[in-house]
């Protein structure tokens, strides 16, 4: 086992150890949405996962420090510390489908979320997210 197993390790246990408080405010999920024929046509049907272990957001939605112009804009969320022996790759946590059929949400507090941006750490991800404005969970 590498020393980054071990680093990935020991976030993975730190976070199942947060969770277990029940801290959290919102727990987080990836959504899978499969259309019939292609994005927008036809009932679709959704896949909920839950992210085990939750991981620690970033709440942005009431800052007054953000200015216009950066990455960061109101109403974002950083998803912090998602483990990378979780998450092996980056198409893992931008949630990319190169299916015509295929859309993948982050859901919080059943709104759901499109990635913005993705910061590679040693052990982990933290994923910019923000929120779709006409999508909906079924």
């Amino acid at each position: 086992m590498s020393l980054l197993d071990d680093v990935a390790k020991d976030v993975q246990g730190a976070l199942e150890t947060i969770e277990s408080l029940d801290i959290y405010k919102s727990k987080v999920y990836l959504l899978t949405r499969t259309w019939k024929e292609r994005k927008g046509r036809g009932k679709p049907t959704d896949e909920l996962t839950k992210v085990d272990p939750n991981p620690f957001i970033s709440d942005y939605s009431h800052s007054l420090r953000l200015k216009e112009g950066g990455n960061i804009k109101q109403g974002d969320l950083i998803i912090k510390y998602l483990p990378k022996n979780l998450f092996p790759d980056e198409n893992s946590v931008n949630l990319i489908s190169n299916d015509e059929k295929i859309e993948k949400f982050y859901v919080l507090e059943k709104e759901l979320y499109e990635t913005v941006s993705i910061i590679k750490g040693y052990a982990y991800w933290n994923v910019q997210i923000r929120k779709t404005s006409k999508k909906k969970l079924l």
